[in-house]
C-alpha cells in the first residue's frame, strides 16, 4: 500500500488526531484522479490495486479542488462530530458524535446518501469540539449535565451541506435539578431517576438510563453510532460501540486513525458512547463504547479513577466518560470526562496501480523528495529494512493556571538528522497535554506526560501558577518523564512573589540528535490588573506581566516554540501560553481573562500543519469575549493559556506528536 502527497499536502489546518499507518510507497503513483489538497493526504490500495486518496481533516480547513480526473467527479465522506461531555454527581456517559457516511456502506454503516458532486471549487471542513465535562464542585447554568458536543460538517456549492449533530451530554444527579441524558448525535447517558437523551435518526443512538435501584445510582451510558448506551445492574452504563469505516486506509496496516476496537485490534472505529459513572460503592464503572468513548469515573472502591471520568478520544467523536459528585480533586486524577473532537475523511478513486511498501504506520505524506510519517496518536512504526531518518518529536503543553494564572510551557522538542533506524518495528508514544487547573483548587496547571520513540523522548512543559502559589512551575531533570520549560508566574499572590518557573536541564545532544535549552517562564506583576507571566516556549523564555496603573497593562505572552521544516514547510512548535488578567479594561470587552494557548510565533498568526500558532500564543483556541482560558493546540506541544479570575479554569495544553522521514 502506498501514499503520497499531492501538490501542496499541508495547506490546510493538519490537527490530525492520528496515524494512518498506511505503507510509504517505493514507486511513485501517478494520479488520475481528482487533484485536491486539504488535510493530511493518505493513499493506498485496495486487493485489486485500486488506488484511493484520502483527506483526513481533524482540525477545521478547506477542501480544494483545482482539476477534475479519469474517475469521476465524485467523493465519498465521513463526517463526525464531536462527542458529549459526562455528567457529573451519578453521571451519565456523553453521547458520540453524530456519524454520517456518504458513499459504500462500510463496516456494517448504512450509507447516509450516495457519493458527493463536486467540481473545481473549495469546500468548507469544520470539526466539532467534544463537549465539556461537568463538575458538581463548580456550579455553572447547565448543573450537572455534561456539555453538548459541537458540529462536524463539509459544505460546498454544488451539494447541500452535510452536518453531523454533536453528542449529547451526560445527565447529572444535582444543581440545579437532576436530568436526564441530553439529546444529540447520540443521545447522552441518564442520571439518577432520569433517563438517557435521543439520538438523531441516521446518525446515532439514544443513551442508557441509569441503575434507578442500585444504592450507589450509577449513570447510564452514552449513545454510540450503532448501538444504544448500556442501563447496567451492576456499576455504569457501558457506551454503545460506533463503527469502524475504513476510508483512511485498508484496516489491517492503517495504526491510530480512530480509535483502536480491543477485539480484533484495528484502528478506525469512530463514534463510541461515553461510560456511565458508578459513584458510590465498589461496583465497576462502565467502559467506554468502541470508537473513542471514555470510560466512566469509579467510585470510592475504584483506586485507579476514583473520581472522574476519561475524557473522549480526540478527533473520534466518541463521547465523554461519566464523573463523580466531587468533580476534579485537587491532586489526581487528570480527567474529566470531556467529550473528544471530531473527524472529516474523504477519499475518491485516483489510480488503479501496485505499488511496493517501505514502512507502516502515520499518517504519511510525500514532499521534499521525501516520505512523511506523522503519528499524533500512539502507534507503531515498522521499517522491515534498515533506514536512514529525520524526526522530529515534540513534547506536551504544561496546563494554564486559574484565578490569574500563569501560562503553562511549551513541550520539548526533539531533532533527528541521519539517524540511522535498524528495521524493526518501534512503538511510539505520543504525550498527552497537562491539565489546565480546574476552577478554584489553587493546583495551578499540571505537567502533561512524555513522547517517547526509540528510547528517546520529549518531555512535557511545566504547568502556570495558580494566585495561591504564586511562582510557575518548575522544570526538571533531563529525564523522563520530568518536566522541561517553567511555567508562568500568577499575577497576584498572598506572599508577594510571582516568578516564572526555572528552566528544566537540557539533554545532551548527540552527532545525530538536537535538543533544546530549557527556560524559565515570565513572573507574573500585581498592581491593578494582576498580570500573569507566559509559560516559556521550547526556543524562548515567557514574557512577564506588564502593569499598565489601570489601563490594562500587558498580560505575559508565552514564550516562542522553535520552527522546523521536516513537514517541507517551516512551522513552530512547542510554544508557551499566556497568562491571565484579572482586571482588562473595560473598551476590550472581557471579562476576566486573556489566556490563550501554544503555537508560540512573533510573527503574524501562522496557520500551521497541526494547529494555529497565534502570535506569542495569545488567543489560539480560547474564548477570550467569555474571558476563558485558550487551549494549547493539539499536536503542537503548545501551553495552555492562564485565566483571569471568572472560570477559574486554566487552558490545557496540547498533545505532542513525532513526525520521521525519508528518501522516497
Amino acid at each position: 500500500m502506498g501514499i503520497r502527497s499531492q501538490n501542496n499536502p499541508i495547506a490546510a489546518y493538519l490537527d490530525v488526531f492520528s496515524n494512518t499507518g498506511t505503507d510509504a510507497a517505493a514507486a511513485a503513483v501517478v494520479p488520475a484522479g481528482l487533484t485536491a489538497t486539504g488535510g493530511v493526504i493518505s493513499d493506498y490500495t485496495t486487493a485489486p490495486g485500486d488506488v484511493y486518496r484520502a483527506h483526513i481533516f481533524a482540525s477545521t480547513g478547506s477542501f480544494d479542488i483545482t482539476a477534475t480526473g479519469d474517475f469521476g467527479s465524485t467523493i465519498e465522506a465521513l463526517v463526525v462530530a464531536g462527542g458529549g461531555g459526562g455528567g457529573s454527581h451519578s453521571g451519565g456517559g456523553g453521547g458520540a458524535g453524530g456519524l454520517l457516511l456518504y458513499g459504500s456502506p462500510t463496516g456494517g454503516k448504512t450509507a447516509n446518501g450516495s457519493t458527493l458532486p463536486v467540481g473545481v471549487q473549495s469546500y468548507t471542513v469544520t470539526i466539532g469540539n467534544g463537549g465539556a465535562g461537568a463538575s458538581a464542585t463548580y456550579p455553572s447554568p447547565s448543573g450537572d449535565k455534561g456539555g453538548d458536543g459541537g458540529v462536524s460538517s463539509i459544505a460546498g456549492p454544488t451539494f447541500s451541506t452535510v452536518t453531523a449533530t454533536g453528542g449529547g451530554g451526560g445527565g447529572g444527579e444535582s444543581s440545579p435539578s437532576p436530568s436526564a441524558g441530553r439529546t444529540g448525535g447520540s443521545g447522552g447517558g441518564g442520571a439518577r431517576t432520569y433517563g438517557g437523551g435521543a439520538g438523531v435518526s441516521g446518525q446515532g443512538f439514544a443513551g442508557g438510563n441509569p441503575n434507578v435501584t442500585a444504592d450507589y445510582y450509577p449513570g447510564g451510558g452514552g449513545g454510540g453510532a450503532s448501538e444504544v448506551g448500556g442501563s447496567e445492574t451492576n456499576g455504569g452504563g457501558v457506551g454503545g460501540d460506533g463503527f469502524q469505516i475504513t476510508f483512511a486506509g485498508p484496516a489491517a496496516n492503517t495504526t491510530g486513525v480512530g480509535a483502536l476496537n480491543p477485539g480484533p485490534g484495528q484502528y478506525q472505529w469512530f463514534a463510541g458512547g461515553g461510560g456511565g459513572n458508578s459513584q458510590e460503592g465498589t461496583p465497576p464503572p462502565g467502559a467506554g463504547g468502541a470508537g473513542g468513548g471514555g470510560a466512566g469515573g469509579g467510585g470510592n472502591g475504584n483506586s485507579v479513577n476514583p473520581k472522574m471520568g476519561v475524557n473522549g478520544l480526540s478527533s473520534t467523536g466518541g463521547g465523554g466518560g461519566g464523573n463523580n459528585y466531587n468533580g476534579r480533586p485537587t491532586a489526581t486524577p487528570t480527567t474529566q470526562g470531556n467529550g473528544g473532537s471530531g473527524v472529516v475523511i474523504v477519499r475518491y478513486q485516483i489510480a488503479s496501480i501496485a505499488v511496493s511498501a517501505k514502512a507502516t504506520g502515520g499518517a504519511i505524506s510525500f514532499a521534499g523528495g521525501k516520505t512523511i510519517h506523522a503519528f499524533t496518536n500512539s502507534g507503531t512504526f515498522h521499517n522491515p529494512e534498515a533506514l536512514t531518518v529525520d524526526f522530529l518529536m515534540v513534547g506536551s503543553g504544561g496546563g494554564g493556571g486559574g484565578d490569574n494564572g500563569g501560562g503553562g510551557a511549551g513541550g520539548e522538542v526533539v531533532v533527528g538528522s541521519n539517524y540511522p533506524l535498524p528495521a524493526s518495528p518501534r512503538s511510539i508514544v505520543i504525550g498527552s497535554g497537562g491539565i489546565g487547573q480546574k476552577f478554584n483548587n489553587n493546583a495551578g496547571g499540571d505537567a502533561g506526560s512524555s513522547t517517547t520513540f526509540n528510547s528517546l523522548f520529549a518531555r512535557s512543559g511545566s504547568g502556570g501558577a495558580a494566585a495561591a502559589q504564586g511562582d510557575g512551575k518548575n522544570g526538571g531533570p533531563a529525564a523522563a518523564p520530568s518536566s522541561f520549560g517553567g511555567g508562568g508566574g500568577s499575577g497576584t499572590t498572598p506572599s508577594g512573589t510571582m516568578n516564572g518557573g526555572s528552566a528544566g536541564t537540557a539533554q545532551s545532544p548527540t552527532p545525530t540528535i538536537t535538543y533544546p535549552s530549557g527556560y524559565a517562564g515570565g513572573a507574573g506583576t500585581g498592581g491593578s490588573e494582576y498580570n500573569a507571566g507566559g509559560g516559556a516556549g521550547a526556543g524562548q523564555v515567557g514574557y512577564p506581566g506588564e502593569d499598565g496603573g489601570g489601563s490594562g497593562g500587558t498580560i505575559g505572552q508565552g514564550g516562542d516554540g522553535v520552527t522546523n521544516s521536516i513537514l517541507g514547510t517551516s512551522y513552530y512548535w512547542g510554544g508557551g501560553g499566556s497568562g491571565g488578567q484579572y482586571t482588562p479594561p473595560a473598551s476590550s470587552g472581557l471579562k476576566g481573562g486573556r489566556g490563550g494557548g501554544g503555537g508560540g510565533n512573533t510573527g503574524p498568526p501562522s496557520s500551521g500543519p497541526y494547529g494555529t500558532g497565534d502570535t506569542n500564543g495569545l488567543f489560539n483556541g480560547g474564548n477570550a469575549s467569555s474571558g476563558g482560558a485558550g487551549a494549547g493546540a493539539n499536536n503542537t506541544g503548545g501551553g495552555g493559556g492562564g485565566d483571569g479570575r471568572v472560570l477559574y479554569s486554566g487552558g490545557n495544553g496540547g498533545s505532542g506528536i513525532v513526525i520521521i522521514a525519508y528518501p522516497s
